[in-house]
């Protein structure tokens, strides 16, 4: 599936401030699942200076630094998308992974480390554990039916509402509530997950639009980390694994390190507008011989 993308992201100030260095996370990344065909980042006031680099959880970052104070910052990213993989379920877990708890190999424990940890654990009782391990019975410790069980229990059970601002809720947040923004939901995925010993991280990206230049949001789901097959996504929001209609952008164990936008700003009795929006179009992908 082909992908074209507009984000634009507008700060307004009540009066001039002085920008400090910001981190954007806008393009899309390229892996075997999807390949980037065309990026460009337009930024007003124009920045003193920009690099491009990779954080350490190996998304791309654009860094930009600005002089003298401005009122209004607008930053438009677009892209061009190919998304590749029709089959979520493209792989082979070799039969000593295919039950819970599954054997992640010496050298995958240290760098799966922030992914394997868990936030917060709550005492006396721990509601994310209870649900996690009540899914992995249904499932009968099979790693596959206990994934896709875990999604579609929290998009049956678990109201989805809109949240403009704030970071994501935690996992427990979300259990009493029992409803959740799309990136509160793929913490609550995420949490459950390293309960019973898997490593999850979080997405930030795009999915798929219905209609020509529809408005869409940014949106977010998790990842799951499977011995041989690599990063697979799974979406509790729609309650599906993720193949060829989400774009994603950046992942990390954490969720404040993949948003796009990390910066702060100096100012006196200051205070900041945020608007945002996305456009998305999408098509069939056409094969050149």
């Amino acid at each position: 599936m082909l992908f074209n993308i507009e984000h634009y992201t507008d700060y307004s100030f009540t009066r001039p401030v002085f920008l400090e260095p910001h981190y954007l996370r806008f393009q899309p990344r390229s892996d075997p699942s999807q390949r980037l065909l065309r990026f460009d980042l337009e930024i007003d006031p124009a920045p003193a200076g920009t690099s491009q680099a990779l954080d350490a959880d190996g998304n791309q970052v654009t860094l930009a630094w600005f002089n003298q104070l401005h009122g209004e910052l607008s930053i438009h990213a677009t892209a061009e998308v190919e998304t590749r993989r029709e089959n979520p379920f493209d792989y082979l877990l070799l039969p000593e992974n295919r039950r819970l708890p599954i054997g992640y190999q010496p050298w995958e424990h240290s760098q799966l480390a922030a992914a394997c940890k868990r936030a917060v654990i709550p005492e006396p009782c721990d509601p994310v554990r209870e649900l996690a391990e009540k899914l992995r019975e249904a499932a009968g410790n099979e790693l596959v039916s206990f994934l896709t069980r875990l999604s579609t229990t929290i998009y049956d059970r678990f109201k989805r509402i809109r949240r403009e601002s704030g970071p994501a809720w935690p996992a427990t947040t979300t259990m009493e509530q029992r409803q959740g923004a799309c990136r509160d939901l793929a913490v609550l995925f995420m949490d459950a997950c390293r309960c019973v010993g898997l490593a999850a991280r979080f997405v930030s990206g795009y999915q798929e639009g219905y209609g020509s230049q529809e408005r869409r949001d940014l949106h977010a789901w998790a990842e799951v980390y499977l011995p041989g097959a690599g990063w697979r996504g799974y979406d509790p929001t729609h309650g599906l694994a993720v193949a060829d209609r989400h774009v994603a952008v950046a992942a990390s164990p954490e969720p404040a390190n993949a948003m796009p936008v990390i910066a702060t700003y100096r100012g006196d009795n200051v205070e900041s507008q945020l608007r945002t929006e996305v456009a998305i179009e999408t098509a069939a992908a056409v094969e050149v011989c």
